[in-house]
């Protein structure tokens, strides 16, 4: 059982697995270029981000990317939960913005490489 809830490697359907860094990433991105850059209100900017998060969603449906419906609704909560960390740094910690967002797409984009590599094997 515990393996459906989390299951770290690059092909699986559990709740929690390696792609939740990449949306973990993505919501701390989006959360710093949305709140911090983009000024919006905290409630337009859950909404902007929880509407791209579903977009992306949705893209992978379109492109083949065959997910169960629990892994959906956790790349999305786990995207949520980065988005709010990055809120929580934005408000106590304003001074640290721009090395996090750069520290995050380095991240991203090395846990992106690493998962489509895989995936594609």
């Amino acid at each position: 059982m515990f393996n459906k809830w989390i299951d770290f490697s690059w092909k699986t359907d559990a709740f929690i697995d390696t792609w939740s860094f990449v949306h973990f990433s993505w919501g701390i991105i989006l959360g710093i270029l949305i709140v911090y850059y983009g000024k919006l209100s905290f409630w337009q900017s859950i909404l902007l981000a929880v509407s791209l998060m579903i977009l992306w969603e949705i893209f992978e449906i379109f492109v083949g990317v065959g997910e169960k419906w629990t892994n959906v609704l956790s790349d999305i909560l786990v995207g949520l939960i980065g988005f709010a960390l990055a809120y929580i740094i934005i408000q106590n910690f304003s001074f640290l913005v721009n090395k996090i967002l750069i520290i995050t797409v380095i991240f991203m984009l090395i846990t992106e490489y690493l998962g489509w590599t895989r995936l594609l094997k």
